[in-house]
């Protein structure tokens, strides 16, 4: 009780306070006490803090889905392209990892972290934006049984496809050649060592069925795949070698499986409409210098808007009948590391739906990006960066849209 006494004091009152300039105090005052305290309290529970704060501005020249963190480029129509300025703190993040020790064998870790961005991003809410709402990104405990077995339970990002861009864009390339995002799963790893330095790691989830709620065909306003009463299936085998000096070679395969129900006996559909989502993706992060680095995904698959792919779409609805939009796509990032302080990126990305799979009905029919970025750390943990990005989204009848941002 005393440590977590200790623990909340220290929270509300903070760090030690001091004018910009002046020397802290040589003994600890009241503050300092109770502030070495909280540090004391939060090792013997085996709890790390971190996060950071984080300030984004950028400037685009149509308007995009969504502002402060763009996916594709809106179809204007036939009207002008709308210019449009956001800055926001939302990104702002905060965490905690937790490290359990040891217990009749087992080892177990811990992590919950959080950040503003809450619920649905809404375009023109001055209270979504200056008044933001916690989301939760993060919430899992693992543990570690030995012989290379393990067991997570929690949220945390998808199985099968790991890697992501490296774009300043907090939405890292989503529904722009990057796929997978983070849901509630149950997962089961082992790894097997190969050789010296050499590893195989399998990973197998079950993972909640988060999809599109089609409520303008079924009006149940139950998401489809919670409404199939099955959860999705992940799986990934990676191999990690031994490549340049300390830096290895990852290489791996992932797939998903799931199944989606959209309520029939509204307007659209009479019967109810049974769909499959599945995805099989290819990742690798390849270091080619000691400075620079290759990674990037490859995949296709099926109704993939719950997994970010697609370009956020998974069904067309035309005479009165379902169907499925397939997709591929990927992306390739080079990060270069010039000098201790520098990170220079430049990447290229791209989400395919097939466009036989519209049957001529109105939809985004493909997203592509090429961007770069430069960030230099000017003072120990906090950077500053720049972002080109032009991206490009098609609609029906060849009716490109193109972005320019600066980020």
């Amino acid at each position: 009780m005393q440590r977590l006494l200790i623990l909340f004091a220290a929270l509300c009152l903070g760090a030690p306070l001091a004018r910009a300039g002046e020397e802290p105090p040589a003994e600890p005052g009241p503050l300092g006490k109770i502030h070495e305290g909280a540090k004391k309290a939060l090792r013997d529970l085996g709890i790390e803090v971190y996060g950071h704060f984080k300030l984004d501005s950028s400037r685009d020249t149509s308007e995009t889905n969504f502002g402060d963190t763009a996916f594709y480029v809106k179809n204007y129509g036939s009207g002008e392209k709308d210019e449009e300025i956001n800055i926001t703190a939302r990104h702002t993040r905060l965490g905690l990892n937790w490290k359990g020790g040891e217990d009749r064998g087992i080892n177990a870790i811990g992590n919950i972290e959080f950040d503003f961005l809450g619920k649905a991003i809404q375009k023109n809410s001055e209270t979504q934006e200056l008044q933001p709402a916690v989301r939760l990104r993060h919430a899992w405990m693992k543990f570690d049984f030995g012989g290379g077995w393990s067991l997570l339970a929690g949220q945390t990002w998808d199985v099968f496809a790991p890697v992501n861009m490296k774009k300043l864009n907090t939405m890292v390339g989503w529904g722009q050649g990057n796929m997978g995002f983070r849901r509630p799963q149950l997962r089961v790893s082992k790894k097997f060592p190969l050789d010296e330095g050499t590893d195989l790691t399998v990973d197998f989830a079950i993972a909640r069925p988060v999809a599109r709620d089609s409520t303008k065909l079924d009006d149940d306003s139950q998401d489809d795949g919670e409404d199939s009463g099955i959860p999705d299936l992940q799986a990934h085998v990676g191999l990690k070698i031994p490549f340049l000096g300390k830096k290895p070679l990852k290489t791996g395969v992932g797939g998903v499986i799931g199944w989606r129900e959209i309520g029939g006996g509204g307007v659209h559909l009479r019967d109810d409409v049974h769909y499959k989502t599945w995805a099989v993706c290819l990742d690798a992060v390849a270091p080619i210098l000691e400075n620079l680095d290759l990674l990037g995904e490859l995949w296709t698959g099926k109704a993939l808007d719950g997994y970010r792919a697609g370009v956020w779409q998974s069904f067309v609805v035309h005479d009165h009948e379902v169907h499925i939009i397939r997709a591929w796509g990927g992306f390739a990032n080079l990060v270069w590391k010039p000098a201790k302080h520098w990170m220079v990126v430049v990447g290229y990305g791209v989400d395919n739906p097939e466009d036989s799979t519209f049957h001529g009905e109105d939809g985004r029919y493909e997203n592509r990006t090429v961007f770069g970025n430069v960030r230099y750390c000017f003072y120990k943990n906090a950077t500053v960066g720049i972002e080109l990005d032009r991206m490009e989204t098609d609609y029906r009848d060849d009716k490109n849209r193109v972005n320019y941002r600066i980020q």
